[in-house]
């Protein structure tokens, strides 16, 4: 029995039946502050796409990824600079279409909570309720591209359910997601 899944001629994409979905991949990144995990926010610089939300690293697959992990790879490094280490946990796939220079695009999301080597060993797993010098300096490590973004923060889970983030689209729920596997799970 023959897969409805096929590869296009764009390693970007992904055929399904009829259908050409293009990739994104995002990155749920989080870092443990007196007993209580935070993710990594990014906000979008004032003179780029969607200016002035926050939302977790993420981006589109492009020519040169080979696969969705590459891609993943890549946007990570671009976005914050940080190292992607491993990938912890992959959360639900999304898809959704959007509507570009009056053309319909397909999309399926691929939201993943990651490890990173910057932050790997920052707070020992066996006690989670303080924060060691290396963790507090994890300020110093990211570095944003100012045409992309133009802030960073550690949010915890309250603020952003108070809303002190402005998200876009479902970002919140998948945002939401990601608290609750690393919380239930005592690991980042």
């Amino acid at each position: 029995m023959a897969s409805g899944i096929n590869s296009t001629k764009s390693p970007h994409q992904l055929r399904f039946h009829d259908t050409a979905y293009c990739i994104r991949v995002s990155a749920h990144i989080f870092l443990w502050v007196s007993g209580k995990p935070c993710i990594l926010l990014i906000q979008r610089a004032l003179c780029d796409s969607e200016p002035g939300f926050w939302k977790v690293p993420a981006g589109s697959c492009e020519e040169q990824d080979k696969t969705p992990r590459d891609a993943l790879e890549r946007e990570v490094r671009e976005e914050t600079g940080l190292q992607l280490s491993r990938v912890i946990h992959a959360l639900p796939i999304q898809t959704w279409t959007r509507s570009k220079e009056g053309e319909q695009h397909e999309w399926v999301g691929l939201p993943y909570i990651i490890e990173v080597s910057e932050l790997e060993h920052s707070i020992s797993h066996e006690n989670r309720q303080g924060v060691s010098g290396r963790a507090l300096k994890c300020k110093d490590v990211i570095q944003l591209n100012p045409r992309e973004h133009q802030d960073f923060a550690w949010a915890t889970e309250d603020e952003v359910r108070r809303d002190m983030y402005k998200l876009f689209g479902n970002d919140k729920e998948t945002i939401f997601e990601a608290f609750a596997t690393v919380t239930q799970n005592c690991s980042v």
